[in-house]
């Protein structure tokens, strides 16, 4: 009874936060972080321990799932050489020179120790994510932070390791990170693709979103057996059905996943967070029975997140400047065959000092780097110090950092990218899907055929081509054209088949967008949506090897 209790006691709690995050400027994580602090140190509750393995095998997989299938593929691509530089080049930096501060700062930390330490608290966290995300930060920047947080828990756990055994080498930290993703990636692919070419055949909505619950840890369970990183595993089978979900998947079973996985998203990233506050008694008694200075620890932890910040700072500065010289020599190379050529696009800018800012303050520490501390073995020196230091680095780094985001954001005069931008986009979409649907409508008589093989009749196909704007474009407030006049009742199921025919043909047009990166992957996601509700507006959703 206690611990169901509990439980009821902790969604309340967490809706409470997001109703609260929601009327402020302040991310939910950070509330909840703050609420399990205060309520850890009542005499009432006891102390909390919760076992590392429930955050990183049981939680973790879920989050970075759903994280990876609305992460547009494009976008990860277009940023996919600054994502790799913050998640692999960083992190090993990061966890080799806040080592050897820490161990030349308290002697008494063993370097491989030290250097252990390093690697738990170097990872950006993927839950925390939403804190950077409601402080506004541009499209850009929250897709690289985002991909950073997927893939550099690899690279820190692999580094960890290898610094718990005490053979901190180059040749074995390469050998251990080249299986860890390359074990990872290939299971992560064949789970994926297997799940998008099985998921079809599920039909029924509830079902479905069961199966897809079940697909993280499918990923997962299996390349940690293997001794490799289960967590890219799961990122990468999360790209892969995210990118086939319009192909393989029914528009019933999209919404109704999209619903359920959000409300597991809330709960998954809540307890998380509100977990990590609670073990605070339960973690300074274990420090205290050791009897240990409280003051070195707390020092501790304050070089160990300086360094962090420092070595994010300079890392950033000099990965962008590279990047603008880059963009610089590859624009100038290119302009002679440009003046031989027809126009093309111009490549994507590289970003500037100020989203640079936004970058380094962003990497917010979290839940990983707790429970990630909470995984070194118990015979390990100095180990209740070590995960009391993981903690403060998380805590202060979550709320001092994640607190002082939207305020960055301002100053800087950043921002979510421009509603009126957004408006323009939508509008050019518009017309696309307009042309499409006309297009469409106006195409050879073989592919307007009606379900039964029989031609629509030409009644109907000019009804059809006279409201072919009914839904070419998402939030638009046009009416609905009416099925209710003569003309349009006397052919109402031919005028439904007709239009369902031409949503199928809007999302192919829309998703060959998505390859080709034409539009903002959110103002596409957005028409995507739509088009699947319009889809069950007309009473049939087609079985998913149709869609």
């Amino acid at each position: 009874m206690n611990a169901v209790i509990w439980i009821v006691a902790g969604v309340a709690v967490i809706l409470l936060a997001g109703a609260v995050a929601k009327k402020t400027r302040l991310g939910a994580p950070l509330l909840l972080v703050a609420i399990g602090m205060a309520v850890s140190l009542l005499p009432a509750v006891p102390a909390i321990e919760i076992e590392p393995e429930w955050v990183l095998a049981g939680v973790l997989p879920p989050l970075l799932y759903s994280a990876a299938v609305r992460m547009p593929l494009v976008d990860f691509r277009r940023e996919f050489a600054t994502i790799s530089a913050f998640s692999v080049a960083l992190v090993i930096v990061t966890a080799v020179l806040a080592g050897l501060a820490i161990h030349f700062a308290v002697p008494r930390f063993p370097l491989h120790v030290a250097i252990a330490l390093g690697a738990i608290i170097s990872p950006t966290d993927a839950a925390a994510t939403a804190i950077i995300a409601k402080a506004g930060a541009p499209r850009r920047v929250l897709t690289i932070l985002e991909g950073e947080s997927l893939l550099n828990d690899a690279t820190s756990l692999v580094t960890l390791r290898t610094a718990v055994a005490a053979s901190v080498s180059f040749a074995g930290m390469a050998w251990d990170f080249i299986w860890a993703i390359g074990a990872a990636v290939t299971v992560g692919a064949v789970v994926g693709w297997l799940a998008m070419r099985l998921g079809a055949h599920i039909t029924d909505p509830t079902l479905h979103t069961l199966y897809s619950f079940l697909i993280p840890f499918a990923a997962y369970l299996p390349v940690e057996k293997l001794g490799s990183s289960g967590l890219v595993s799961v990122v990468v089978a999360g790209l892969i059905t995210g990118r086939g979900a319009y192909r393989y998947s029914s528009a019933t079973n999209r919404l109704t996943q999209q619903v359920n996985w959000q409300t597991v998203d809330v709960l998954a990233e809540g307890a998380i967070f509100l977990a990590m506050g609670l073990q605070l008694f339960g973690l300074h008694q274990e420090f205290v029975a050791e009897q240990d200075s409280l003051v070195t620890t707390a020092l501790t932890a304050a070089l160990g997140l300086l360094v962090v910040l420092v070595v994010r700072g300079v890392f950033t500065w000099a990965l962008l400047t590279w990047r603008r010289l880059s963009a610089r020599r590859q624009v100038a190379d290119a302009a002679p065959a440009r003046r031989r050529t027809a126009a093309r696009p111009s490549p994507q800018a590289p970003l500037g000092w100020r989203e640079g800012m936004v970058l380094e303050w962003a990497g917010l520490r979290g839940v990983v780097t707790l429970a990630a501390a909470q995984t070194l073995p118990l015979d390990t020196p100095e180990r209740p110090a070590l995960v009391l230091i993981a903690f403060a680095v998380a805590a202060v780094s979550l709320i001092g950092q994640g607190a002082s985001l939207p305020w960055l954001i301002r100053l800087l005069g950043l921002g979510a990218d421009d509603p009126a931008e957004d408006l323009a986009w939508r509008m050019r979409l518009r017309q696309q899907l307009a042309q499409t649907a006309q297009e469409f409508l106006a195409g050879p008589a073989e592919q307007l055929k009606r379900p039964g093989g029989e031609r629509f009749s030409a009644p109907a196909l000019e009804l059809a081509k006279s409201t072919a704007n009914w839904v070419t474009v998402p939030n638009t407030d046009e009416p609905r054209p009416s099925t209710d006049n003569p003309p349009a009742a006397l052919h109402r199921e031919e005028l439904r088949e007709l239009r369902l025919a031409t949503v199928r043909q809007m999302r192919r047009s829309l998703t060959s967008a998505a390859k080709q990166a034409a539009f903002p992957a959110p103002v596409l996601r957005q028409a995507l949506d739509e088009l699947d509700r319009e889809e069950l507006a007309l009473g049939l959703d087609p079985p998913a090897a149709e869609t």
